[in-house]
């Protein structure tokens, strides 16, 4: 097997002995803009101005294309498939992706207040896990936790037995209330 590359040592192509395995076609960027197989089977490429892949397309035995579409902050909106129809995508203002719509059904996504991606798989009773929210910890292993507007810990519950614990202006503990009512 014979590896061609061409002078700034990016690959043209694969031989076998003297036959074609592999053909490459690159633009001025060196952008793999078509594809030959050895079988005849050949995939086209185009770009655009952004440089971002626009479609694709495959001839041959197999006939296939493939066009991608993006919005004015780069984010990919939609997918035309000739053979498994259109995708479409949606964002939120900071990019985080809200929804995948295809011919198979609608994906969506939420996140908390931290911007970590929230489980949207139901509960046994129907209701969504809501254990991390703002990444503070609500509840783990039969403990509960609240929180004040800072993220300080306010309430610890285990077993029935609450902790209370009060905090300064500065965030600094101030005061601990034990579960026996002891206070520190």
């Amino acid at each position: 097997m014979d590896v061609l590359n061409y002078g700034s040592g990016h690959v043209h192509g694969l031989l076998f002995g003297q036959h074609d395995i592999l053909n490459l076609e690159r633009d001025k960027l060196h952008r793999e803009t078509q594809r030959i197989l050895g079988n005849s089977l050949q995939q086209s490429l185009a770009y655009d101005k952004a440089g971002r892949l626009s479609s694709q397309r495959l001839s041959g035995a197999t006939q296939w294309s493939r066009q991608y579409q993006y919005d004015a902050a780069g984010q990919l909106t939609g997918i035309a498939d000739n053979r498994s129809g259109q995708i479409n995508y949606r964002y939120d203002p900071v990019g985080r992706l809200l929804q995948a719509a295809t011919p198979k059904g609608v994906e969506s996504f939420r996140f908390d207040p931290a911007g970590n991606l929230l489980d949207n798989t139901p509960t046994a009773d129907g209701h969504q896990d809501h254990s991390l929210l703002g990444n503070l910890l609500s509840h783990y292993a039969g403990r509960h936790y609240r929180y004040d507007s800072r993220g300080n810990l306010i309430e610890k519950r285990v077993n029935g037995s609450l902790t209370q614990l009060e905090w300064d202006g500065y965030n600094r503990l101030s005061r601990l209330t034990a579960p026996g009512g002891d206070s520190t």
